[in-house]
């Protein structure tokens, strides 16, 4: 009896000591992180003089001089300082709900002359008197200093007062907008630049409209105006806003191109130079990466307890919908470990994919993803989940902004090739035949870091990038397909038939390294070249859009 109490009481201890030894792995594993050096510490905290240009901070002083983590409100309370008559937004909410039933509501804005089947279903309505007034109020706008949109997550006071005017079925109720509340970075209605881009598509279809009716000085304004208005969506730099910035830029870069293939007989010296001038502002890109990190900042503090620990419980207004709750107030250097090491993890890898973002094209860098695989042993349970919910795709991003830089200094060599033509009558032998004050920037191929290749053909000057198998093929641009069902009447009824709709395809972003093994000699892959002038132009997909009923009919709907 004795014996079997001393096994009891053995089995006992060993059950303590494995709970123990569990307890203390599993606060390893779930509740412990690593505190932070005096290094990482002074680059806990970003510079958020980038995203407030020292306008507003973060933080708001209250009447007893404690400072309150507040960035929505200290944002609206700077805007509410600017003169009403600087600000775009007023005007661009009014045109959206004036002319809600005018050219703005056809789906086909953002269509060029080269979609014949689609510009046939918009020209007539470009050349309307209330295209024409849209035309002039965009203008207006886009040549204000300031956005103007505050941060709030419901209408905000210019749209509410919008709706109330011009929008006879719809009513938004009373104004539910506070100046002074904390609303959550995250749920922040980022409503302008969805409207934003979608005027761009406006001013992308009229500016077309306009230089086939031989008014080049419009066409050449419209363009400017529209790269110009790129600047608004940083006014509040997050890298959605920067990836919309870059989106219309794209707008300009194909328009401008589009017109020096179409109309170049039609464009003088002094319009390429306008043309030059506005292209030059995208290679001077820079992610302003701390934007982004400020709503990460703000998220974070959101999620934890008022000690400043990470915690799980409010974890669910990620995933569940609901609205954040209040964020901790305590300064960087007190919050725990726990969350500090989350923020600091993210700085660097939005830092990573600013970096990883310029031309010349460091491949040496590591990217955002590879930044947080190699940290995630150093975060804490939460801490790695809320990083894996939150943090965007920041490589997929830096190769798109690598990307318009490649493409705007490509099509600045175009336009310093035809500015050549224009002022000695012929296209130049080569780019160094080119006069020195028309190219006054570096042509530089991202994959080699040296020139871009030119080469003189029987159709004209085309400039290329050797793409990412770093390999001389002449100017040939890779194309891929993609099949579309077409509905045609072929004499005998409707038939459907199968369309090859031909696109660009943009080279992939291999390093040096990986692109030896895959493009080397026994490799089948297809090679091609990255054509940056003149711009490709994708095949329109078929109008057709069209399905088949439950009886079998054939169904077609509006495309």
């Amino acid at each position: 009896m004795k014996k079997i109490g001393m096994i009891l009481g053995l089995l006992a201890l060993i059950v303590v000591l494995l709970g123990a030894i569990g307890g203390v792995w599993a606060y390893y594993k779930f509740l412990y992180t690593k505190p932070l050096t005096q290094t990482e510490l002074a680059e806990l905290t970003p510079d958020w003089s980038v995203v407030t240009h020292g306008n507003w901070s973060p933080w708001v002083t209250e009447a007893d001089g404690s400072q309150t983590w507040n960035p929505a409100a200290s944002f609206n309370a700077w805007l509410a300082t600017v003169p009403e008559e600087d600000k775009a937004w007023p005007v661009m909410v009014r045109v959206k709900e004036k002319y809600t039933e005018s050219v703005l509501a056809s789906k086909y804005l953002g269509t060029r002359p080269n979609d014949e089947a689609r510009w046939e279903l918009i020209r007539d309505e470009l050349g309307t008197p209330q295209s024409d007034e849209i035309l002039s109020a965009l203008k207006d706008a886009f040549a204000k200093p300031v956005l103007g949109c505050v941060l709030s997550t419901n209408y905000g006071p210019y749209e509410h007062a919008a709706i109330v005017e011009f929008d006879d079925e719809f009513e938004p109720g009373p104004l539910n907008f506070d100046p002074a509340s904390n609303y959550a970075l995250m749920d922040i209605m980022q409503g302008w630049l969805g409207m934003h881009r979608s005027f761009t598509n406006f001013l992308e279809s009229k500016a077309a409209y306009e230089l086939e009716q031989g008014n080049v000085e419009e066409f050449v304004e419209i363009v400017v105006v529209l790269m110009r208005s790129s600047d608004l969506c940083l006014e509040y730099p997050t890298l959605i806003g920067q990836l919309v910035e870059v989106s219309i830029e794209n707008v300009g870069l194909e328009l401008i191109g589009w017109a020096i293939e179409n109309h170049q007989d039609q464009l003088t010296e002094d319009h390429l130079q306008r043309f030059d001038i506005a292209i030059s502002e995208i290679e001077k890109f820079e992610l302003r990466w701390q934007g982004e990190a400020l709503m990460f900042h703000d998220t974070i503090r959101r999620l934890m307890n008022s000690n400043g620990v990470l915690v799980g419980g409010t974890g669910s207004a990620i995933n569940g919908g609901a609205s954040f709750g209040d964020p901790v107030s305590l300064q960087d250097g007190g919050l725990h470990a726990s969350s500090q090491r989350t923020l600091l993890v993210y700085n660097s890898m939005l830092q990573a994919l600013s970096d990883i973002s310029r031309i010349p094209w460091d491949t040496s860098l590591m990217g955002g993803e590879e930044i947080y695989e190699s940290q995630k042993a150093s975060l804490s349970h939460l801490g790695d989940l809320f990083l894996g919910i939150l943090g965007p795709a920041t490589d997929s991003s830096s190769k798109r902004f690598r990307q318009i830089i490649q493409q705007a200094t490509g099509l600045r060599v175009g336009i310093a090739v035809n500015r050549h033509r224009l002022r000695h009558g012929r296209f130049p032998d080569s780019l160094d035949s080119i006069d020195t004050d028309l190219m006054v920037f570096n042509p530089i191929d991202v994959f080699t870091d040296e020139h871009l290749f030119y080469v003189l053909t029987e159709s004209g000057p085309v400039v290329y990038s050797v793409s990412d198998d770093r390999v001389d093929n002449g100017g040939v641009q890779l194309w891929t397909s993609r099949k579309y069902d077409k509905l045609v009447n072929h004499g005998e009824g409707l038939a459907v038939i199968e369309v090859d709709v031909y696109r660009m395809v943009f080279p992939e972003w291999y390093d040096e390294i990986d692109a030896h093994a895959l493009f080397g000699p026994h490799s089948d892959r297809e090679q091609g070249d990255w054509v940056l002038f003149p711009i490709p132009e994708n095949d329109p997909r078929p109008l057709d859009n069209f399905d088949w009923d439950e009886n079998g009919e054939l169904f077609i709907e509006e495309d």
